[in-house]
């Protein structure tokens, strides 16, 4: 029997970009609120600039794309998502055995239904993060799972959920779900929503159990710190 520890955020659609903002990292929740706000206020700003440049050269092209702007301001899912995957490869450190070579590639694997469409490879796309390229891929065998940095599994697989992270349980891979109880059944990051709002549990215990470094940085956005409940060895 043991306590798990997992840190718990509520993150709003504004939060992604500006967590990870080099004015905000390293500070205290109650420093990083004000430049927080300042950041959101300017990124409005330069978000209403570009929209009024955007409608002075190009009319037609507004009113015609006006119906898909309109949906992209609004709350998307795995487009947060993908941009907290891309976060987790630069704010988690792997052991030197989770890579075959010195320069081999951050493998994040995606387990059943992927709806993240482009972004995630958009945002993957010639990035490099300690001089290693970033590969997405879709598995499908629980073997395959094995050979990842970063397992994201979706919530099509809830099912077999359980025997997924038992298989894994000894192994390297930073685990990420969207189902309930994926953090008891031992798995390391959780997404959850609530009235658009993407929720982020992660359970720095189950991490420190397969040598995966959660960066504290990372966990500055938490805003509370609870157990979860005891589960059996």
């Amino acid at each position: 029997m043991h306590e798990q520890a997992v840190a718990t955020c509520s993150i709003n659609r504004y939060w992604p970009p500006f967590c990870f903002d080099k004015t905000v990292l390293g500070q205290s929740k109650s420093t990083a609120w004000a430049p927080l706000q300042r950041l959101r206020a300017q990124s409005a700003r330069a978000w209403a600039f570009a929209a009024l440049i955007v409608s002075l050269i190009a009319p037609c092209a507004v009113a015609n794309e006006a119906p898909v702007r309109a949906q992209s301001s609004q709350f998307n899912e795995y487009h947060e998502k993908a941009e907290y995957l891309l976060n987790f490869t630069r704010y988690v450190e792997w052991p030197a055995k989770s890579f075959k070579q010195t320069n081999s590639p951050i493998v994040i694997s995606i387990l059943g239904q992927d709806r993240f469409g482009d972004d995630l490879r958009s945002f993957l796309a010639d990035k490099m993060v300690q001089g290693r390229k970033l590969i997405v891929r879709g598995v499908t065998s629980l073997e395959e799972c094995k050979d990842s940095q970063i397992l994201f599994v979706s919530e099509s697989e809830k099912k077999r959920t359980a025997r997924v992270l038992q298989l894994l349980k000894a192994s390297p891979v930073l685990t990420v779900g969207e189902t309930d109880k994926f953090l008891q059944f031992g798995g390391i990051i959780n997404f959850s929503l609530k009235d658009e709002l993407l929720c982020l549990d992660i359970n720095q215990t189950a991490a420190e159990r397969v040598g995966l470094k959660i960066s504290s940085k990372l966990l500055l956005i938490a805003d509370r710190t609870k157990q979860a409940q005891r589960q059996p060895k």
